[in-house]
């Protein structure tokens, strides 16, 4: 250790935690007296225990930092998937309004960002409740989201039973009467339509093969 005071506080704190007990028995002897000598060995004991106190402060910082850096990111992930819901209520109702309503910017124009890729495996379960539990798979750039349709009628006329930004979806207001019914999944990005094939659910049954009719358009 330096003979001389160190300029840097931690470093001199040392030095003086390492004569003042000498200090204080030698007191006579050097000069100083001991109560100035235990005064010095006072002051080096508080300025080591405020040295403690700012060492657990800052690991208390570093903790809560990460605590908000953890929060902020769950809360930004659960706001961007509100957002693309949001969305896609505007798109499938057709009302820009709701843009306005939920303080959003209408959607960005379509071309900066491929289409969605083609919904594929459509397949269906029914709950014991009597409920269509449909599920596919799919992909698309960020944004894309579903919407689910269903036909009564052979697939002339298509009802949008909502939307969704997953890849599964409960259809649970079944009509009575009917021998089957037709699905079919619509992949959304901007103005981008990429429907799957339509999956035909006989009421009751499960058949082998789903009906494989490829649309072209969205209702």
């Amino acid at each position: 250790m330096p003979e001389n005071l160190p300029q840097n506080p931690t470093d001199a704190l040392e030095w003086i935690e390492a004569r003042a007990p000498q200090w204080i028995e030698r007191a006579g002897q050097i000069g100083l007296g001991e109560a100035f000598a235990q005064e010095v060995a006072d002051l080096a004991g508080v300025a080591r225990a405020r040295r403690l106190a700012a060492d657990e402060a800052a690991a208390h910082a570093k903790s809560a930092t990460l605590a908000w850096r953890n929060g902020i990111g769950a809360a930004t992930s659960r706001a961007r998937a509100a957002i693309a819901t949001i969305k896609a209520h505007a798109a499938a109702t057709g009302d820009p309004g709701v843009y306005a309503l939920a303080g959003l910017s209408p959607r960005a124009r379509p071309g900066e960002a491929p289409p969605p890729e083609k919904p594929t495996n459509l397949a269906f379960d029914v709950r014991p409740a009597g409920e269509v539990e449909l599920s596919w798979n799919g992909g698309g750039p960020q944004g894309t989201y579903y919407l689910v349709q269903r036909s009564l009628d052979g697939g002339e006329t298509w009802r949008v039973l909502g939307t969704t930004t997953s890849k599964r979806f409960v259809d649970g207001d079944l009509p009575f009467g009917l021998d089957g019914i037709r699905y079919a999944v619509v992949a959304r990005h901007g103005e981008h339509a990429v429907w799957g094939h339509v999956l035909f659910v006989r009421l009751g049954t499960k058949p082998a093969d789903g009906e494989t009719a490829l649309r072209e358009r969205a209702a």
